[in-house]
């Protein structure tokens, strides 16, 4: 049987090749930005001569936005700030690469080429979560130490072991949603079963890698894939309900949270809890080191605001980048918060409020480029999809 290769096939294989690559840590031992860099440069090539324009044209105006902010951005830290080109490159890049190989593939994804590379994805995605889980389950460290505290030769070892470090450890919360999403409209009994298995692990995966926000978020996208499955159309209403009954159950919650944290030995997540209890208690919330690293950031701005400064807190990815960009640093986190919207006009329902809690988890949480981005810019998207599109055939 023969297999005619299009390039169509072609953009998807070298597409799906990096979301796999750029999402499992077990790759980042191995990572290579030149190469990354000629994948991209491969693809923009094929879809030139797939439809002889440039995916750059005014239909595209939230990635040619994206597109002009980064490349300031990446102008300003190698000729003003003296950042190396590839530092600069290899940290901005995927704000332009993934945004640009969603809209070339957007319209070349079908029913079955969407299935396929969910699927594949799955495959690897629960490797990863198992290898993962298996490790912090026995040290509830090891996560944290590839946050920021090991060496990147500690990192490397872990990542070959397959262990995910702090961006596979969101990007999972991010996936859990997808799978919630699937799992509550799935009609299969085998099917959810089979999900169910998956989705238990990632929440022992997120609950064991002691990430406070990262539990936090999980209760988020948990209550919003459940919403999604209703047929109310007063989302925002019904947001606005959410979380004035968080407002007040915030300290019920953190009590629930703190006794489950306690009994699973989870230091930090205990740790955590425990300041932000004691500072609920005494209304005093400036002590807490998370808030004194984002007025640090926002200082920074205030007092540097044309083109940033050097002092940054590092704890919200939103902050940071006003702090060492200035208003450059705002036209950045704008051209991107547009780049979501879009993203988020183009899921139905209330699914696309899943771009909505990915900003403000971005207000209050750094970002792992390398691991997020192609989860929020491609997978996500497909997914979401490939849930529609498996709904529609069982509704036929």
């Amino acid at each position: 049987m023969k297999i005619k290769i299009t390039l169509d096939k072609m953009i998807l294989i070298l597409a799906t090749v990096l979301l796999i690559f750029h999402t499992f840590t077990f790759f980042q031992a191995y990572y290579n930005f030149i190469a990354t860099a000629v994948i991209f440069l491969s693809i923009l090539i094929l879809d030139v001569f797939r439809k002889r324009k440039c995916v750059f044209n005014n239909e595209n105006k939230a990635v040619w936005r994206l597109a002009v902010a980064t490349l300031v951005v990446i102008a300003i830290g190698i000729l003003v700030k003296g950042e190396g080109a590839i530092i600069m490159w290899g940290s901005y890049l995927p704000f332009i690469m993934w945004p640009t190989i969603y809209v070339i593939t957007e319209p070349i994804f079908d029913v079955k080429s969407r299935k396929k590379v969910v699927n594949l994805f799955l495959v690897i995605f629960a490797i990863g979560v198992i290898a993962t889980l298996r490790v912090v389950m026995r040290d509830n460290e090891a996560a944290r130490l590839l946050a920021g505290a090991a060496t990147e030769a500690e990192r490397a070892e872990y990542y070959k072991q397959g262990v995910g470090g702090y961006g596979f450890i969101y990007g999972t919360v991010f996936v859990l949603f997808c799978l919630l999403t699937w799992a509550v409209q799935e009609k299969n009994a085998t099917t959810r079963i089979g999900l169910i298995a998956l989705i238990v692990p990632c929440f022992m995966l997120v609950i064991f890698a002691s990430y406070t926000a990262a539990l936090l978020l999980t209760l988020v996208v948990t209550f919003l894939s459940i919403y999604t499955r209703t047929k109310r159309r007063n989302t925002m209403l019904i947001i606005l309900i959410g979380v004035v009954v968080i407002v007040l159950l915030w300290e019920p919650i953190l009590l629930g949270l703190y006794d489950v944290a306690k009994q699973l030995e989870l230091h930090w997540i205990v740790k955590r809890i425990r300041q932000l209890l004691e500072a609920s208690s005494s209304g005093d919330f400036e002590g807490l080191k998370r808030v004194e690293l984002y007025e640090l950031s926002l200082d920074t701005f205030i007092n540097n605001i044309w083109i940033g400064g050097e002092k940054m807190g590092a704890h919200s990815f939103f902050f940071d980048s006003m702090a060492k960009y200035g208003l450059f640093g705002v036209f950045f986190i704008s051209s991107f918060c547009a780049w979501l919207n879009d993203l988020r006009k183009k899921c139905s329902g209330a699914r696309g409020m899943v771009y909505f809690v990915c900003m403000m988890f971005l207000c209050i949480n750094t970002m792992d480029v390398l691991v997020f981005l192609p989860i929020i810019s491609l997978l996500i998207p497909v997914f979401l999809q490939s849930v529609e599109d498996r709904r529609n055939h069982q509704k036929a």
